[in-house]
């Protein structure tokens, strides 16, 4: 009789741990590159964008982002040179545990430095060195297309936290609301 109470609790407990295992099984696609085609459809901006996502829990991911644009306005003597870095934790509310789509929450960090310089007619030359770092929350939903593309649609606002001018020291920034929107095309590897 005890045999075979031992017996029977060896199969269980084997079979709750085969059953665990098969549930845990990490996909082979961890890693998304991504490309931010807002910039280049609505604006003039030209410069370069790209983001790196990692899975590292059920459903959870880290995204770094950079962003280097330059933008002239040849009317009024404008050149704008602007590098973006950001990093965000996303957690995906879906049903499959280790998937990288539907819906999604994210805290973000963000630092923006600009430089500016403005020309005019007198050969008089305006120089505007400026940095911010911001923190929101950021919201989407990113799709998968055939296992291996990914769409990524996001929206989202930041506060200003700190701001530095190197031009005006005595200028005080106020504290402001920065609000973002997006598409992203990515590559899942």
């Amino acid at each position: 009789m005890k045999k075979t109470f031992y017996l029977l609790v060896l199969f269980l407990a084997t079979f709750k741990v085969v059953g665990q295992e098969t549930e845990k099984v990490m996909p082979l696609k961890k890693n998304i590159v991504k490309t931010d085609v807002t910039g280049l459809l609505l604006t003039q901006t030209y410069g370069l964008n790209a983001s790196y996502e990692r899975l590292f829990g059920k459903k959870t991911s880290m995204q770094f982002e950079l962003d280097l644009n330059k933008r002239y306005q040849s009317d009024i003597s404008f050149r704008n040179f602007e590098l973006y870095s950001g990093l965000s934790f996303r957690y995906y509310f879906n049903k499959n545990a280790y998937q990288m789509k539907g819906f999604y929450l994210a805290p973000i960090i963000e630092s923006n430095f600009k430089h500016n310089t403005w020309f005019s007619h007198y050969y008089y030359q305006n120089v505007r060195n400026i940095l911010d770092v911001n923190v929101g929350l950021q919201t989407g939903y990113q799709f998968n297309y055939k296992k291996k593309w990914v769409i990524d649609l996001y929206g989202g606002v930041t506060k200003n936290i700190y701001h530095k001018n190197w031009n005006h020291p005595r200028y005080t920034h106020h504290s402001q609301f920065n609000y973002r929107f997006g598409v992203k095309i990515g590559f899942k590897f």
